[in-house]
């Protein structure tokens, strides 16, 4: 079994501080310390995130570890990866171990294995030559987000990638809950496209007028090579094809 043993302690739904990552787990009311957590593939081939926390029995005077386990991850490519970060515009690249928490919206990194994991907001980042970069100061609706750039010229496309944790159980919850199938909750990710349509940061939809002034030649297209541009692979197609009419006209001159 694959294993990466993580050296940061999770911390889903809360803010952490950048010097030093709190190492603690919410579910509702309820707070536990967490001790350790890795990232498995279990037998049924899902990877998980199996995290350890210590329970203090004052009675008895002992110290126990449960363990929790959850199916998926909230890292983007499910763990921890080299990259490189820039800290600000125009700044030099750096590299590092890091860990992208999509639930979060945070990156971590880790300079070695036995140093402290840090929270950074970088100007931007790479992980497996996906480059990651905030623009809410470039377009209106963009929110505090990392978006990948996917395209240049008169539509620029972008890709959001989001992850949301379902707990097993909703309300309060006492820790001890059986979950059916072992599982404390799942997380799922989900990825979403933008362009920068009258610049503004727009989700894509089904509505072609996101290609204006080319909305009937972008449709026409889509429907001449049987596209949707609900498929990510067509809309990258059908974006590159737009692009291309307004190098050889450009909007102005329509």
């Amino acid at each position: 079994m694959k294993s990466i043993v993580l050296v940061l302690s999770i911390a889903f739904f809360f803010n952490c501080q950048a010097q030093e990552p709190a190492k603690e787990y919410f579910v509702q009311n309820l707070k536990f310390s967490s001790s350790d957590s890795k990232i498995d593939v279990n037998s049924n081939g899902d990877t998980v995130l199996i995290s350890y926390f210590k329970e203090n029995n004052l009675r008895l005077n002992t110290l126990n570890i449960r363990e929790l386990v959850y199916k998926g991850t909230p890292f983007f490519i499910n763990g921890w990866h080299k990259g490189t970060v820039i800290l600000e515009p125009n700044g030099k690249s750096s590299s590092a171990l890091l860990g992208y928490n999509l639930a979060q919206n945070k990156l971590y990194v880790s300079l070695g294995a036995d140093r402290d994991v840090m929270e950074i907001e970088p100007y931007a980042f790479e992980i497996a030559n996906h480059v990651f970069k905030k623009y809410n100061k470039q377009y209106a609706g963009a929110g505090d987000f990392y978006y990948e750039k996917l395209t240049e010229g008169h539509i620029e496309l972008f890709r959001l990638n989001k992850c949301r944790f379902y707990p097993k159980v909703s309300g309060d919850r006492t820790g001890y809950e059986a979950s059916g199938d072992g599982y404390e909750g799942e997380f799922l990710k989900k990825t979403e496209y933008y362009i920068n349509w009258r610049e503004k940061m727009q989700i894509v939809s089904n509505n072609y007028k996101i290609f204006e002034p080319y909305s009937k030649e972008a449709k026409k297209y889509a429907s001449d090579n049987g596209m949707s541009i609900k498929k990510p692979n067509d809309l990258l197609k059908i974006v590159n094809f737009v692009n291309e009419l307004a190098k050889k006209t450009p909007p102005d001159k329509l």
